[in-house]
């Protein structure tokens, strides 16, 4: 809303004021003119002949603003006639109705019933327009369908293994997750494709920044490792454009796993950036070790059987063998709470206690 004209408040009452249009005297004179005069010497407001609207044959979401949004054809409508109806400066827009008739499937038209206040004078206005509804291909979508991408994500097993069972698929799952969650405020973020390849699985995304994201993020839930490497792409404005590719290898253990160091067994609850926390299943005393330490992965959680309990002591707790079904004495860990039944692992003909706590927290 802009003009080079200004609206002046009433002048001073004088003893006697007369409008220099209709020659009528008047209470109050706007720029020298009576309120009817004055209000009918100019529009004040424009109004367009006809709105065009857009929505995308692919995504399904509306222009709105210059913004491309979730939004429905009524939300749309009312937000493009109103961005379209140019209103003096110093007016203001007190209320607005709209009335909206549908004429076919791509016409509507509709008449917009303003309040304004000009210069504490309050009039109404009224303008009719058509609108029409167009499909078109949003940039968004015009990217993804041309295959366009910043940046790939590269998803792989740990060297010489392969992907446990549903494993890829839950991990792809949370990639598409959190591009589904940024796409909202940042259309920007979209997966143009995904691609199984060399025993794992590429995902190309739109967004160089937000891939970087993903990939850290996936450092950090699933305890990979992770390399980045760029590639010239082209030239923009003098600039060179590259694209990344980030590759995510997970490690050959997981959150949840048991695994051997120098002849004892520990039960792998959490691991961070650098080190992994372990609980000795004999005490269940917690011992970290760092990542790059030579560890043996027995199994994860497909080891664990359900033990009843027969008897216990301050010491010991005597439960029945789930294969043998013969009664076996183990000595309590540390915090051990005997109930009706306990988790425990075979490693070796030997039976060990498992923390119900700590393989809840490592469960991915």
């Amino acid at each position: 809303m802009s003009s080079t004209e200004s609206i002046k408040f009433p002048l001073s009452r004088w003893p006697f004021m007369y409008c220099v249009k209709c020659g009528l005297e008047a209470d109050e004179l706007y720029e020298h003119l009576c309120p009817a005069c004055f209000v009918s010497s100019r529009a004040f407001v424009k109004f367009p002949s006809d709105v065009i609207i857009y929505s995308c044959r692919s995504c399904e979401r509306f222009e709105i603003l210059g913004d491309w949004q979730d939004s429905d054809l009524n939300e749309t409508l009312e937000a493009a006639v109103m961005q379209n109806i140019f209103i003096e400066k110093g007016v203001e827009l007190l209320d607005y109705d709209l009335d909206v008739r549908q004429e076919s499937d791509i016409h509507y038209s509709v008449t917009a019933h303003l309040c304004l206040k000009i210069a504490g004078l309050e009039l109404k206005k009224e303008g009719k327009m058509r609108v029409r509804h167009r499909d078109t291909t949003c940039p968004t979508c015009q990217k993804i369908h041309g295959n366009y991408y910043e940046a790939i994500i590269q998803i792989r097993p740990a060297a010489g293994k392969k992907f446990r069972k549903g494993e890829m698929e839950t991990i792809s799952e949370d990639i598409r997750k959190r591009v589904d969650a940024a796409f909202s405020s940042n259309p920007g973020v979209f997966i143009t494709k995904e691609e199984d390849i060399h025993g794992g699985r590429d995902f190309y995304l739109g967004n160089r920044s937000y891939a970087h994201r993903i990939a850290r993020g996936l450092v950090k839930n699933y305890g990979a490792t992770y390399t980045e490497s760029s590639s010239l792409w082209g030239m923009k404005d003098g600039k060179e454009i590259y694209r990344m590719t980030y590759l995510v290898r997970l490690p050959p253990y997981r959150a949840g796993d048991f695994i051997e160091k120098d002849g004892k067994l520990y039960l792998l609850a959490s691991f961070g950036s650098d080190r992994l926390q372990c609980i000795e299943l004999e005490t269940w005393g917690e011992f970290p070790f760092g990542r790059n330490e030579r560890l043996k992965v027995l199994g994860g959680k497909e080891m664990i059987q359900m033990a009843v309990v027969v008897s216990e002591s301050s010491s010991e707790v005597q439960l029945m063998d789930p294969q043998t079904y013969r009664t076996i004495d183990l000595k309590k860990p540390d915090g051990f709470t005997a109930s009706e039944n306990v988790l425990i692992i075979r490693h070796e003909e030997r039976l060990y206690l498992v923390p119900h706590s700590a393989l809840k927290k490592g469960e991915l």
